[in-house]
């Protein structure tokens, strides 16, 4: 099996000011918003905005919740 990259997300303690920034600075639309979950049209891979909050309601890891500098994103990789 090859593997697919299915869905870049990119994760943020702002989704808002993430979301201008795509949205307003780069042209993206909005596909569905979620409250802290925005996915975006791309063609080709899915790409998505996410809240840490909301990434830490999913996993239950503590690192979520950990003040980060930097970027943070995470690939899916679909596993059949």
């Amino acid at each position: 099996m090859k593997a697919q990259i299915a869905l870049i997300t990119i994760i943020t303690a702002d989704i808002q000011n993430l979301l201008r920034f795509y949205c307003d600075g780069l042209g993206f639309s909005i596909k569905t918003i979620l409250g802290k979950y925005v996915e975006l049209n791309h063609e080709g891979v899915r790409f998505a905005l996410c809240e840490r909050t909301v990434m830490h309601d999913a996993t239950g890891h503590p690192s979520f919740l950990e003040e980060k500098r930097g970027v943070s994103f995470e690939l899916a990789f679909p596993l059949n």
